[in-house]
């Protein structure tokens, strides 16, 4: 059975217990706990609801940062191509719209941008701990969180066997050239090579 963990709601408690903290500053010793408020479920909705929407709108600004990021930094676009790369999928409908309600679509999406782009810098730690956050949004989010570590591996590993040189060394087109001659750092080049001194 998949249910919503509870990383949005622990976030809109820590942001009402926040409010609560600061209320009586602004509204004097008799201001109502929204805490209080939230436990009866008559007024939760319409007294701590104007409080937990921005919740979502945050990380949608989150999510925008980050894929300007990964779009200027990772795809070395320019300055204005990442932001406009980056505007038209933050304005894509259903991110827009859900950054509107109190729902676990923008903190989801925000995480897993996280993630992509810290493994994408190099971060693996970080991405992992980020990764690791994202679940408490989405249990599906296991999915992306597989992705980015599979693609982490591919290209470690890629870094790891182009440093090796194995890739050169080993090929046909290495052996015989691209035109079927020897090329200089194969055996048959060698071979000719001392043949003929």
């Amino acid at each position: 059975k998949i249910t919503t963990p509870p990383g949005l709601y622990l976030i809109g408690a820590a942001v009402l217990r926040a409010v609560d903290l600061l209320r009586p500053l602004f509204l004097g010793s008799n201001a109502p706990s929204l805490c209080a408020a939230a436990a009866t479920a008559a007024t939760a909705g319409s007294s701590t609801l104007p409080y937990l929407r921005p919740i979502s709108a945050v990380f949608n600004l989150g999510s925008f940062a980050l894929l300007h990021a990964i779009f200027h930094r990772v795809q070395r676009l320019s300055n204005g191509e990442a932001l406009a790369q980056a505007l038209s999928l933050i304005l894509y409908p259903v991110v827009f719209f859900f950054g509107f309600l109190y729902y676990t679509d923008a903190a989801s999406l925000c995480c897993v941008l996280g993630m992509y782009y810290l493994a994408r810098r190099e971060k693996h730690a970080s991405a992992a701990v980020v990764g690791g956050v994202s679940l408490l949004f989405r249990q599906t989010n296991v999915a992306w969180v597989c992705f980015v570590l599979g693609t982490s591996i591919v290209g470690d590993l890629q870094q790891a066997f182009l440093k090796k040189d194995y890739y050169y060394q080993s090929t046909p087109l290495a052996v015989n050239g691209a035109n079927g001659h020897p090329t200089a750092g194969s055996a048959g080049a060698t071979g000719t090579a001392s043949t003929a001194a």
